[in-house]
């Protein structure tokens, strides 16, 4: 099995090689283009990872997306779900485990099939 080893805050990540991993989200931050994933299934909130890493198998975008420009510790321009995309501090929420925010997001995960 080959893994990703380091992430976009230089923490260590568990992405693999030929697995599919569902996007949460899409942003640009300094440029670069990242997506918003939850490495396991039973992660309460998605991390940024850099989309050179990926292969898009599906383009289809959510209908419920939505840009969103300088939002809070995602970067400058953002592709996020609705339900995010109304809190600046919705991500910063989800990994201090607000109930609400998780509760939210698992609704999120619920919708799009993971």
């Amino acid at each position: 099995m080959h893994q990703v080893r380091q992430g976009v805050h230089g923490d260590n990540v568990t992405i693999e090689v030929g697995r599919l991993y569902c996007v949460y989200g899409m942003s640009l931050s300094s440029g670069i283009p990242l997506y918003l994933l939850c490495e396991n299934e039973r992660d309460w909130y998605p991390v940024p990872h850099y989309a050179v890493f990926f292969e898009v198998v599906d383009n289809t975008l959510p209908s419920d997306w939505v840009y969103v420009e300088d939002s809070y510790n995602l970067g400058r321009y953002a592709l996020l779900p609705k339900a995010w995309a109304s809190d600046p501090c919705f991500l910063e929420k989800l990994v201090d485990g607000d109930l609400m925010a998780v509760a939210a997001f698992s609704d999120i995960k619920e919708n799009y099939g993971r």
